[in-house]
């Protein structure tokens, strides 16, 4: 453990902005663990009434005959996504804390998705400590460009005017993830939202 902490922390300094300190979160967690204790229970009852009220909700708006079909009514616009220069440790910490299957990357003019089996695929059980150390230090374009390649995948693109049920066609690409991609046509490197098959059910 002290070992690792040790790893953690060079982590720490070199990358500021993606990750805290073992301290801080700690004592975060020290001082949130009695209140959790207390208040979990509530907040799970009020979270299950919460989402079986919007379904009602929902299912009544969908049975209007004015409904919109176009992508921006259901992307979500507050998209988390990995730069290029983000280390590995930073994508995977992300993917574990979300419970994300995939993260947009913006590498060499192109959208691509990381995702989770390409990390575990990069970071197998069996790696030694050190090594595995190194892996998690790389940024992600010195890892998809390495001999053990951090895989990435092609990212499906759409526009926010698109109609949705476009999208719900059967195709022959089984290579991509059902994810979609709403980039800014203005500002490369920007996406206004992304769209996956759970926001159209």
């Amino acid at each position: 453990l002290a070992q690792h902490v040790k790893d953690r922390t060079q982590l720490e300094l070199k990358y500021p902005g993606c990750f805290s300190r073992f301290q801080a979160l700690y004592e975060a967690l020290r001082k949130a663990r009695n209140d959790a204790m207390h208040t979990g229970s509530y907040a799970r009852h009020a979270t299950s009434a919460a989402i079986e009220l919007c379904i009602y909700l929902e299912e009544a708006l969908m049975a209007t005959k004015d409904i919109s079909l176009k992508v921006s009514d259901y992307m979500v616009k507050t998209v988390v996504q990995v730069e290029r220069w983000h280390p590995v440790a930073h994508a995977r910490q992300l993917m574990l804390t979300h419970s994300f299957s995939f993260l947009p990357v913006y590498i060499n003019g192109q959208w691509k998705f990381l995702s989770e089996l390409s990390i575990a695929r990069f970071l197998p059980p069996s790696l030694s400590r050190a090594e595995r150390e190194k892996r998690l230090g790389k940024s992600i374009e010195d890892a998809a460009a390495d001999a053990v390649c951090l895989c990435l995948l092609d990212a499906s693109e759409i526009k926010a005017d698109s109609d949705v049920d476009t999208l719900l066609t059967p195709s022959g690409d089984t290579t991509s993830p059902s994810l979609w991609l709403v980039p800014d046509e203005h500002r490369p490197g920007v996406l206004l939202g992304i769209l996956t098959p759970f926001e159209l059910m």
